[in-house]
């Protein structure tokens, strides 16, 4: 068998195999990594920002700002997408025409779901103002269901204050409890406490 010899130079070399020489491409990859950040429902602005960052790197933004149709950078861009998208996003990638459609199309993605996350928002607040004591519910209880409410908006970026969530809990509990609630009130420093803090202060009546 003949000897392969590779004769490196610039971006490739080549590839000696007795009399033929066969020319070899070498590719880089800017940033020293293959990985993309993944999209989510709920990370599309921090996802495009490392997107956008990554594409310059790569010298291939401009298929998508100024719509540049090279290549290397349409296939690029779309293997790219594919390869940070959840697959039930491909079907609708692959059929467009360009990147800067593909992309267009996540970025209008983001609206809707911008819309249901406020939406969700919304209705969070509204189940956290209009919460009440159920009927033979004890205080541990309402409190694992009003600290529900509290982690599902804080996921949404919308955090509520242990205070809040302590004084929610002392103005709504039943009749039974009211006396014990105002003494806490008074003489508390409502600041200072969790929820966590005040079912054991409210012992059963």
């Amino acid at each position: 068998m003949a000897d392969a010899v590779l004769q490196e130079g610039g971006g490739g070399g080549t590839l000696q195999l007795g009399p033929q020489q066969v020319e070899v491409r070498v590719v880089e990859e800017y940033g020293g990594t293959n990985s993309w950040p993944m999209l989510t429902h709920t990370n599309y602005g921090e996802w495009a920002v490392q997107m956008k960052w990554k594409f310059c790197g790569r010298k291939w933004w401009k298929a998508i700002e100024e719509d540049d149709r090279s290549e290397d950078a349409q296939v690029g861009i779309m293997e790219a997408l594919m390869a940070s998208t959840p697959a039930e996003y491909h079907e609708a990638l692959g059929a467009k025409e360009t990147a800067k459609e593909a992309w267009e199309m996540l970025e209008s993605f983001r609206v809707g779901s911008d819309r249901a996350k406020r939406a969700k928002i919304q209705q969070l607040r509204r189940e956290l103002n209009d919460i009440r004591f159920k009927s033979g519910e004890s205080v541990e209880e309402f409190a694992l269901r009003l600290q529900s409410l509290a982690s599902q908006l804080a996921s949404y970026g919308k955090s509520v204050d242990d205070e809040d969530l302590v004084t929610k809990l002392l103005c709504v509990v039943p009749a039974k409890y009211s006396q014990l609630a105002m003494s806490i009130e008074t003489m508390l420093d409502i600041s200072t406490l969790s929820l966590e803090d005040v079912p054991g202060r409210l012992p059963v009546v």
